[in-house]
């Protein structure tokens, strides 16, 4: 199967540093007063079955994301499913891995790094004291490294007194942010830090967020072309959490309405729909893939997805919807169909992680 070559800058022309690559940032002069943790789910090191599997059995054996009896799914975790899934993963981050690495990763330290300095600097307009105290933001992963505990360790060891927590889930669910939660509960209970710590729990309903996503589908059109048909596509999770008090399809149905209003869209032009089913349990639906399956029968000229409960690209983005569901809607018949990538570390994106780290401090 042929490698996707995806360009990680082709969003955002107008990033005046994005030829820096992947270094790191300078850290700025000053005392080091507020810690800031950007966290997301995770990548592998690298795109080969060991370091797969070793993600793999770390994500997997969490009972937010599955939440099986234990003596029932971690023999069935080790025995077979680590044993199948890690090459055929392997493939597929092989497809989206970039010069710069895992494009989760490289995204995130690059979205770290942007919104540090707006936050030091003053966005053009703000009223700081060059003197003020300075805040640091990190990238941590859930799964893998660098990881959350160690992000907070180093931040405390750094001088940070004061700590905060946003996990890049716009949509709240158990199996996102409260396992992000969780994690950070256990290094409190591990460190006693003595730092007061905020943890900023889901931003599907600020206006800067939904408003960010419109305005990138909008310059997505400007540049590609309006399509027939926007299909919003949310990461799944079982039906069943619902009616434990999980909200998530709530949060996400809100986000679908209020984008494709923004956008001015008849109720004949999009489509909410949820990827990335695991294990033979009902997931939310209908599913990405049964949306498009739909469409490709009805045959408009362009069909174009956008998913804004990703705020980085990722696996589950450029090769699940830009890769797999595109040739899975060309293959149905489909005609023109593209992806909208993620907000990722764009100007919208800084300005948006910006405010909502300004609102806790």
């Amino acid at each position: 199967m042929a490698r996707v070559e995806w360009d990680p800058s082709r969003q955002h022309p107008d990033d005046p540093d994005r030829d820096a690559g992947s270094a790191a940032t300078p850290r700025r002069p000053g005392p080091l007063r507020v810690g800031v943790v950007l966290a997301n789910t995770g990548t592998p090191e690298r795109p080969d079955p060991d370091s797969v599997r070793n993600f793999l059995a770390e994500f997997l054996a969490d009972p937010r994301i599955v939440d099986y009896p234990r003596w029932f799914w971690l023999p069935l975790l080790k025995q077979v499913i680590l044993r199948r899934r890690p090459a055929e993963s392997a493939q597929k981050y092989q497809r989206i891995w970039t010069e710069h690495g895992s494009p989760l990763r490289y995204l995130g330290d690059r979205l770290a790094d942007r919104v540090e300095r707006r936050l030091n600097d003053g966005a053009p307009g703000d009223n700081q004291d060059s003197g003020a105290d300075r805040v640091r933001v990190v990238a941590a992963m859930r799964y893998g490294r660098p990881s959350i505990a160690a992000a907070l360790t180093d931040l405390v060891a750094a001088g940070a007194d004061r700590l905060i927590v946003l996990p890049l889930f716009p949509q709240t669910s158990g199996t996102t942010v409260d396992s992000i939660a969780d994690a950070v509960a256990t290094w409190q209970a591990d460190t006693d830090p003595g730092a007061p710590l905020r943890f900023v729990r889901g931003y599907s309903r600020e206006e800067r967020y939904l408003d960010a996503v419109t305005e990138s589908v909008q310059t997505h059109w400007s540049q590609h072309g309006r399509p027939d048909h926007l299909v919003i596509s949310f990461h799944g999770i079982p039906r069943r959490y619902g009616s434990k008090g999980d909200t998530y399809e709530e949060q996400c149905r809100h986000t679908a309405q209020e984008v494709a209003s923004r956008l001015g869209l008849s109720p004949q032009t999009w489509s909410i729909s949820y990827q990335s089913k695991f294990g033979p349990e009902p997931w939310l639906g209908p599913s990405t893939l049964d949306t498009l399956t739909r469409l490709a029968e009805q045959r408009p000229d362009q069909v174009h997805v956008v998913c804004p409960g990703f705020a980085i690209d990722c696996l589950e983005t450029v090769d699940e919807i830009g890769f797999e569901a595109a040739q899975h809607y060309r293959a149905a018949g489909g005609r023109g169909f593209d992806y909208v990538p993620a907000l990722n570390d764009s100007e919208d994106a800084v300005e948006l992680v910006a405010r909502l780290i300004q609102q806790a401090l």
